[in-house]
């Protein structure tokens, strides 16, 4: 389901290419009116403190801009401090580091 409320499905998943991965969904999604920090709520909480603290709000509130955004959910995040051994307080007071793992 898209944030506009429309759903799709999908079709085939982690298709690897060269430079990057390809997901196939049955349908078209369209843009909500919210911005990309406006949709980074509820499972998606750390995503939105991360943001914050790497100073890239602007750029997602930015009506302008053409982006593309992963969004990882809190589960990935908690996966992430596990995996680099670190707490959520540990990558949320490191502004570089929040920046590597946001861009």
């Amino acid at each position: 389901m898209d944030a506009s409320g429309d759903t799709s499905d999908l079709v085939d998943v982690d298709n690897l290419t060269t430079n990057g991965v390809i997901h196939v969904i049955d349908d078209m999604l369209f843009p909500t009116s919210d911005s990309l920090a406006d949709l980074a709520i509820d499972d998606l909480s750390i995503l939105k403190e991360a943001v914050v603290v790497a100073g890239l709000t602007d750029a997602l509130e930015d009506e302008d801009a053409n982006l593309t955004v992963f969004a990882p959910t809190n589960a990935a995040f908690e996966k992430l401090f596990v995996d680099l051994e670190i707490s959520k307080q540990d990558l949320l007071s490191n502004k570089y580091l929040m920046r590597q793992v946001l861009t």
